[in-house]
């Protein structure tokens, strides 16, 4: 018996596609314009994030001790202020307290996420000024004074503020070594300077050598040991070349 086999099935030869070589394309000069961008939009989702979470309303914490500026007027005009958190202009804030006759320094510091730190320095008063204000250790004139202090009180003409308290310091210095203190300076228009003691001693410097003068009144006072004596003394005249005159207060010279 044959046996049959099975017939195969011919196969067509594939077709061969010629090979096409496509350009290289550099993508490299994207790579700027990818960083750019994402730099951008990170900043500003960073930026508009911040914002969302930030309430609208602002927190004011004051900081510095204040003796003689009222601290609910601070605040009151604190919350006159409708800016949101971001929109508020720290400069100008501090610019208008520093315009509260009390306050010498203020500076604003926000505190993330609604805060503002107000810290503010107050002023010191050292005398009177003129007729109504004060005068501080450095010659700032502020006011009003309106309340009542136990302290001198310095005059001169307007722009002069600075070289009175220059001057009540050293005299002040100068004489408080012999247990005097000086209740009053005085600047007079014309130059000459005047100071009275808290005995009652009014001491005339005229317009120059002021210091030398002044040293040569401390000497006078200290050769005056009879402390009764001192106290009849109503004025030391050191506007001589020479010497100091003294007035009396019974009216006699010297």
């Amino acid at each position: 018996m044959t046996r049959r086999g099975a017939t195969r099935r011919k196969q067509w030869p594939r077709p061969r596609l010629p090979k096409v070589r496509l350009p290289a394309i550099n993508w490299s000069f994207l790579r700027p314009l990818a960083v750019m961008v994402s730099v951008v939009g990170l900043s500003v989702a960073l930026v508009f994030g911040v914002r969302w979470l930030t309430p609208e309303t602002v927190q004011w914490d004051l900081e510095g001790d204040l003796l003689f500026q009222d601290e609910e007027e601070i605040m009151s005009y604190l919350a006159t202020l409708d800016n949101s958190y971001w929109q508020l202009s720290l400069p100008d804030i501090e610019q208008s307290l520093r315009e509260f006759p009390w306050l010498y320094q203020v500076t604003l510091e926000r505190q993330w996420p609604d805060r503002v730190r107000v810290s503010v320095v107050e002023q010191t008063p050292l005398a009177f000024w003129n007729e109504g204000a004060f005068i501080n250790s450095r010659g700032e004139v502020f006011g009003p004074s309106e309340l009542s202090f136990d302290l001198p009180r310095l005059a001169g003409p307007d722009g002069r503020a600075e070289d009175v308290m220059a001057n009540y310091l050293r005299f002040s210095q100068m004489f408080s070594g012999m247990g005097y203190r000086i209740e009053a300076l005085t600047l007079a228009s014309r130059g000459s300077w005047e100071l009275t003691l808290d005995n009652g001693i009014q001491v005339r410097l005229g317009q120059r050598n002021i210091l030398q003068r002044a040293r040569r009144v401390a000497r006078v006072l200290a050769a005056t040991n009879d402390g009764q004596q001192v106290d009849q003394i109503a004025v030391l005249d050191a506007r001589y070349q020479y010497g100091v005159a003294v007035a009396w207060k019974s009216g006699d010279a010297a």
